[in-house]
C-alpha cells in the first residue's frame, strides 16, 4: 500500500515532468514559428552577407579567412560542418543551422539559473529565449548567440567547479569572438573570489593555480594569438581598433534599464533606501552627469546618421539631439546603476553578483564601435544572476519580451529595419 508521503512524492514528479514537456514544446514551438517568419527574409540582412560569404567558401573547400569577417571563422566552420551534415542548402540552410548552435545558449542558460533561481528555471528560461535582443538572432546568420552560448557555459562550468571543462569552452569563447577574453577574465576572477574575499598567500595562490590553470591556459592562448596577429579582430581591423569608449558603457546601462524595465521599476524601494542611506551616492550621479555631457559621442563609421536602418544608430543620434532626451536616458542609465549597486549589497556574499558589472564594463568599453550585441553576455549573466521574480514581473516582462520580440521579428524579416 502506498503511503501519503509516496503518494505526493509521485504526484510532484509527475508534476514535473508535465512542466518539463510544456516547457520542451513552448520553445520548439517559438523557435519553430520565428524561423518559419524569417523564411520571408529571402535575401541577406546587415552582416549576414560577409559571414555567409566565409561559410560558403568553407564549404567548397576554400579554407581561409574573408578579409571583413573580424572574428577567427570557428562559428562559420560550424555552420558550414551543420549544413554539409544535416543537407542543408542555401541561406535558409544557413540559417538553420545557425538556430541549433544558438539553442545551445538557451540549454547554457537553463544549467546556470540552476545555481541561482532554481524555482523559476524554466520561467526564466523562457523569458530569456524571448528576449528582445536575443530572440531575433536566434534565425539569422550571426556569430552572437554561438558566442554567447560559449560565455554562459564557461561561467557555469567554473561556477559548478568543473574547471577543466570551462577552460576548454573558454578556449572557444575566446576565439569565437575575442571581447569574450574579459568574461574569460571575470570566470578567472570568480575562482579567485571563490571564497568570499581575496587571500594574499604564497598557500592561497598556488591553491589557485592549481583549480583555475585550465581558464590561465586559454587566457595565455588567446595572449599568443593578440601578439602574433597585430592585435585582436582578425579581419576589417582598420575599423576595430582598440580604444577607450565610454559610450559603449553609456549605452549598454541604457539598453539593460530598457530591457529589464519592469525588474527595474520593482526595485523602485530599494533605489531610495540606498540613495537615502547613501546620499553622496547621489551626488556622484549628479557630477557623473557632466562627465557623460562631455564622453557621449558615437564617431564610428558604422555608427552614423546615414544608417539609421540600424536602428541602435538612430537612438544614438536622437540622444544627442534632443537635450531632454539626453537627460532621461541618463536618469535611465544611473537607475541602472544604482539597481545594480542593491543587487551587489543584497548578494555580496555572491562574487558573480557583485562583479558582474564591473567586467561588463571592461567587455565594452574598448571597442570603437557603439552595437548592442556586445552587450549580449552581460545581459544573460545579469538575467541569469537576478533574485526570485515576482509573480507580476514574471508575467509583465514575459508579455513585453513576446510582443517586442514579435514586433522586430516580423520587420526584421519585411526588411523595414535591424536592431
Amino acid at each position: 500500500m502506498s503511503t501519503p508521503s509516496s503518494e505526493s512524492e509521485t504526484g510532484m514528479a509527475s508534476a514535473q515532468r508535465n512542466t518539463a514537456v510544456v516547457f520542451l514544446l513552448a520553445v520548439l514551438a517559438s523557435l519553430s514559428l520565428g524561423y518559419v517568419v524569417v523564411l520571408h527574409l529571402d535575401e541577406h540582412i546587415g552582416d549576414e552577407a560577409v559571414h555567409a560569404f566565409q561559410i560558403n567558401w568553407f564549404l567548397e573547400g576554400r579554407f581561409e579567412q574573408f578579409e571583413h569577417v573580424t572574428v577567427v571563422p570557428i562559428y562559420h566552420a560550424a555552420v558550414a560542418g551543420l549544413t554539409s551534415l544535416l543537407g542543408l542548402e542555401g541561406l535558409d540552410g544557413m540559417r538553420f543551422a545557425n538556430l541549433l548552435l544558438g539553442a545551445i545558449a538557451l540549454l547554457a542558460f537553463l544549467r546556470l539559473t540552476r545555481l541561482f533561481a532554481q524555482g523559476q528555471t524554466q520561467e526564466r528560461s523562457l523569458l530569456f529565449m524571448f528576449m528582445p535582443f536575443y530572440f531575433p538572432l536566434y534565425f539569422l546568420i550571426y556569430t552572437d548567440m554561438f558566442a554567447l552560448a560559449a560565455v554562459l557555459l564557461m561561467v557555469e562550468r567554473t561556477l559548478a567547479r568543473s574547471y577543466k571543462l570551462a577552460g576548454l569552452v573558454a578556449l572557444a569563447a575566446v576565439f569565437i569572438r575575442q571581447p569574450n577574453a574579459v568574461w574569460l577574465a571575470y570566470s578567472a576572477f570568480l575562482i579567485l573570489m571563490d571564497g568570499g574575499k581575496l587571500v594574499v598567500s604564497r598557500e592561497y595562490c598556488r591553491d589557485y593555480v592549481r583549480r583555475a590553470w585550465p581558464l590561465l591556459l586559454a587566457a595565455l592562448a588567446f595572449a599568443v594569438f593578440t601578439v602574433v596577429n597585430g592585435g585582436i579582430a582578425a579581419g576589417d581591423t582598420a575599423q576595430h581598433p582598440v580604444s577607450f569608449n565610454p559610450t559603449n558603457v553609456y549605452f549598454m546601462l541604457l539598453a539593460a534599464f530598457v530591457l529589464l524595465f519592469p525588474f527595474c521599476l520593482s526595485r523602485t524601494a530599494a533605489v531610495f533606501a540606498l540613495l537615502k542611506a547613501w546620499p553622496w551616492l547621489l551626488v556622484l550621479l549628479v557630477g557623473m552627469y557632466f562627465v557623460f555631457l562631455n564622453t557621449w559621442e558615437h564617431p564610428h563609421i558604422y555608427n552614423s546618421r546615414e544608417l539609421g536602418f540600424y536602428r541602435h544608430n538612430m537612438i544614438l543620434h536622437a540622444i544627442s539631439d534632443n537635450p531632454w532626451l539626453k537627460f532621461t536616458s541618463y536618469l535611465c542609465m544611473a537607475w541602472m546603476v544604482v539597481v545594480m549597486v542593491t543587487l551587489a549589497l543584497e548578494r555580496r556574499d555572491c562574487p558573480a553578483t557583485v562583479w558582474l558589472l564591473p567586467f561588463a564594463a571592461l567587455s565594452v568599453i574598448a571597442l570603437p564601435l557603439i552595437e548592442q550585441r556586445y552587450y549580449l553576455p552581460f545581459l544573460g549573466l545579469l538575467f541569469a544572476v537576478l533574485p526570485p521574480l515576482s509573480g507580476r514581473v514574471l508575467a509583465t516582462t514575459g508579455i513585453y519580451f513576446v510582443l517586442a520580440s514579435g514586433y522586430i521579428l516580423y520587420h526584421i524579416s519585411q526588411m523595414h529595419f535591424f536592431l
